[in-house]
């Protein structure tokens, strides 16, 4: 089914910064949830996202595909419907303008054992054709598809039926071929992208002894194997997503823990052998280790590398972006978004340089997420600069609650600090508000919705973030 215009579209709002075009949107209805696991620009700077909806599904969740203008502005949406959950988890453009996606059907097992679903869609959002794979009772799930240079496509899967490991589907649908890459013990790929030569797959695989190892295989166009490898660093080791990289090896986004939870996501370099060159954690994020799309890795343009990963703790989670060099060193770290409760599953470049990231977001009075997407500078960035993650910022961390908000803005100062100054600027740099005291509260009812930045001085220290206000 597909619907067009602005009929999911629950919150906006967008600016240019620094050159670039930026916004938040979110695509929902309040009480049912909904999340996005993959985006892609479009040949005319737009995006295409999927993922899955309860809001606009026929029985329960759908397999969905958005597609929107340059300003993350709806244009249509389609939705696979059956009699149990659908769930899309990758979108890859096709040659002629379309797409494929590809994800899990659980309609033909009441529920319990889910089949690969690959859908093809013409440039207009209309379905070509949809296939299934698997077989029944096994538990199949497609987590990653990439269009093969004869304009096939190449999927990838969670699943336990031989010669479904990698599959290849030709232009009309019709698979080609099947192959299975024996692992230690059980495995499941999440990622497959093209080489130069042909697909690099990425995944976990549990070794004798009931560690998960992260688990990558390398393979020629035809899926034949040129070599497999598993990487054990510590208790638990999950691989994510592995890309391709400018010097012929592979960077690998993943999660490293001891046996309590919860996680680090981390980052592994290799060699175009897969021999390693580095790996790096990261302890200031927060994701359970076999949570199998919680991160997710881009070569940045200087040779270093973007990693997104959740942050937090149980109760509120929010995405972090983290540049790393060549080597691994860390660079800097920046939160991303608005939103004190929001998760980012994907990351895009896009063709002005910056990047556009999808995933799912809370908003106030909404018991369920929303789908969510992110167009920011190359670091990061709305239309506001944010600093909340300096080194200052672990010593001088006021809060501003609520936010998201409606009308009202409360700033806490941290203990031992007697008064500070708080300014307000709207998304152009107009002040809007500015206050000293110990007690501040901006109230914003004349004002627009939109993005405001704010920045609270006490004597040395300077803190610095950003608001959403909401109709």
């Amino acid at each position: 089914m597909r619907l067009e215009g602005a009929l999911a579209l629950a919150v906006a709002l967008g600016s240019a910064a620094f050159g670039q075009t930026t916004f938040e949107r979110f695509f929902g209805q309040n009480g049912w949830p909904d999340a996005f696991m993959s985006v892609v620009q479009t040949s005319d700077n737009g995006f295409a996202a999927a993922g899955y909806t309860e809001s606009y599904g026929a029985v329960a969740g759908d397999f969905w595909f958005v597609r929107t203008d340059s300003l993350g502005r709806l244009q249509w949406m389609s939705m696979v419907s059956g009699l149990d959950n659908q769930y899309a988890y990758d979108v890859k453009p096709v040659w002629d303008g379309g797409f494929v996606a590809v994800g899990c059907d659980y309609s033909g097992s009441g529920g319990t054992s889910p089949d690969v679903l690959l859908v093809r869609y013409t440039p207009a959002g209309d379905t070509v054709w949809t296939r299934r794979f698997g077989s029944p009772g096994d538990g199949d799930a497609g987590y990653a598809v990439a269009v093969s240079p004869d304009s096939c496509f190449v999927a990838a899967s969670w699943t336990f039926t031989p010669n479904l490991d990698l599959i290849k589907v030709a232009p009309d649908g019709n698979l080609l071929w099947g192959r299975s890459y024996p692992a230690l013990d059980l495995h499941f790929f999440t990622s497959v992208e093209r080489t130069g030569d042909g697909y690099i797959l990425c995944g976990t695989a549990l070794d004798p002894e009931g560690v998960d190892n992260v688990y990558l295989v390398r393979t020629d166009w035809n899926g034949d194997t040129v070599w497999t490898r598993a990487y054990r660093f510590r208790d638990n080791n999950c691989g994510h997503r592995a890309r391709p990289t400018s010097d012929g090896g592979f960077i690998v986004s993943g999660s490293i823990s001891d046996t309590a939870q919860p996680a680090d996501a981390s980052l592994l370099k290799l060699n175009a052998a897969g021999d390693t060159e580095w790996v790096r954690t990261f302890p200031e994020t927060y994701l359970w280790y076999n949570n199998e799309r919680a991160t997710d890795v881009l070569e940045d343009t200087d040779g270093g590398f973007l990693l997104l990963a959740p942050a937090g703790g149980l109760d509120t989670m929010w995405p972090l972006l983290i540049k790393v060099d060549r080597l691994g060193n860390k660079a800097w770290t920046q939160r991303v978004g608005s939103l004190d409760q929001s998760g980012l599953a994907a990351i895009a470049r896009t063709r002005d340089g910056g990047l556009v990231m999808a995933g799912g977001a809370e908003l106030p009075d909404s018991a369920y997420e929303e789908a969510y997407l992110v167009k920011t500078d190359g670091r990061g960035l709305l239309a506001v600069d944010d600093r909340r993650y300096t080194p200052d910022a672990g010593r001088f961390a006021p809060t501003a609650r609520p936010n998201p908000f409606r009308q009202r803005v409360t700033f806490a100062l941290p203990p031992g600090v007697r008064e500070a100054t708080v300014t307000v600027a709207d998304a152009m740099g107009r002040v809007v508000y500015r206050s000293s005291g110990a007690v501040l509260s901006w109230d914003a009812r004349e004002l627009p919705a939109g993005v405001y930045c704010y920045r609270i001085s006490a004597g040395a220290s300077e803190y610095r973030g950003r608001l959403l206000k909401i109709e």
